[in-house]
């Protein structure tokens, strides 16, 4: 009797041990199923466990299209800015001019390096690391021609370089600015004969600080450069820097990946274009960019505090001393653009013409003050 009394308990305990465990199982898929609609798939609008391994799968293809898609435009539009930019890109090199006609034949290994075309009828654009004597003679390649270069115009304080060739109707670079850049940002670097290498974009705001000294810049120099990821053939020297959007946003100045942005290029090509010299507007200060110097004791971080150094903080007899600019003052509008991680103070006044009058928005003594100067010429 008490073997049939416990063997009877004991069915008892399993059924009952058996209704709850499927109780718990019901509920359990119940919350599992609101939980995955809820947190793991909200965009899977599966209606029953049968439905969600399809619904997933059809999910899965669905995103694989998609970055198929993506990859495939991402090659269709390197490929097609391959295609626009090695037209007008140029290739420098020593002149040569021998009784032998092989050796009038130009190699390679002999290039200088690179550049671009500016303009139709023959201006060129490359720095002082490729053309390194303005007064020898050089030679240029362009497509399967070679020019001999004409004229050499030496910008010291961007260290760019223009050459004047007797050509038309060549092909012109589209530009663009590096304003428009990222950190990590994919850019390509084009040299002459289908050489194109893809990098990305390491520092926007690079400035070469070596000592407390160096902090100190000028109203009339640049000093902010783009670094790129990685190191780079001689051939690449003065080769465009090119964004996915096939325009020029910079130069490359040397091998480490220092790139001049195209943006400090511009009123100083088109003064030599036009005019055939170098011109700069002068407003005549000396400052640190507080957003290389965010530990520096005022209330601001952006901005360009004028301080002296080697040379004063306002040059005397300069348009910013005849405004009464001095040293403490905080410049941090020009006109409408802020003085920031963007604009330095440099490029902002460097973007005027000589004769402009400008409004300077500054900081003395922890209050903003209006200030208007005109540009003259350095």
């Amino acid at each position: 009797m008490a073997t049939q009394k416990q063997s009877k308990t004991l069915r008892i305990s399993l059924v009952l041990s058996l209704i709850v465990a499927v109780l718990f199982g019901f509920l359990a898929g119940i919350v599992g199923e609101l939980w995955i609609n809820n947190f793991l798939a909200p965009d899977v609008q599966f209606k029953n466990y049968r439905d969600l391994t399809t619904r997933l799968d059809d999910l899965i293809a669905s995103k694989n299209r998609e970055l198929k898609d993506i990859l495939t435009d991402y090659d269709f539009s390197y490929q097609k800015v391959v295609e626009n930019i090695q037209p007008v890109t140029v290739r420098f090199y020593n002149y040569k001019k021998s009784g032998n006609r092989l050796e009038n034949i130009y190699l390679d290994d002999q290039s200088l390096g690179g550049g671009f075309i500016l303009t139709s009828d023959g201006w060129l654009v490359t720095n002082q690391n490729v053309i390194t004597d303005p007064k020898k003679p050089y030679s240029v390649q362009i497509g399967n021609k070679v020019y001999e270069v004409n004229t050499i115009f030496a910008d010291t304080l961007t260290e760019v370089i223009l050459v004047k060739i007797d050509a038309n109707n060549l092909p012109v670079a589209d530009l663009g600015s590096s304003n428009s850049l990222i950190s990590s940002q994919t850019v390509l670097l084009s040299a002459l004969g289908g050489n194109v290498v893809r990098t990305t974009v390491k520092n926007l705001n690079y400035a070469d600080i070596n000592s407390s000294t160096d902090l100190i810049q000028s109203s009339e120099n640049y000093y902010r450069y783009v670094l790129l990821d990685g190191s780079f053939d001689k051939i690449y020297l003065g080769s465009p820097i090119v964004g996915l959007s096939g325009k020029i946003i910079g130069l490359l100045l040397s091998s480490d990946g220092l790139v001049l942005p195209i943006d400090n290029l511009a009123n100083v090509m088109k003064s030599i274009v036009q005019k055939g010299e170098v011109e700069r507007s002068f407003l005549g200060v000396n400052y640190l960019d507080l957003q290389l110097v965010p530990n520096f004791d005022v209330n601001t971080t952006k901005g360009a505090y004028l301080i002296s150094g080697s040379r004063p903080a306002v040059i005397p007899d300069s348009p910013a001393s005849k405004v009464g600019l001095k040293a403490g003052d905080i410049i941090i509008k020009v006109e409408s653009d802020e003085v920031n991680e963007k604009n330095s103070l440099t490029r902002l006044i460097q973007d005027y013409q000589i004769g402009a009058d400008i409004q300077l928005t500054i900081i003395r003594d922890g209050a903003e003050q209006k200030v208007n100067v005109v540009l003259e010429k350095l």
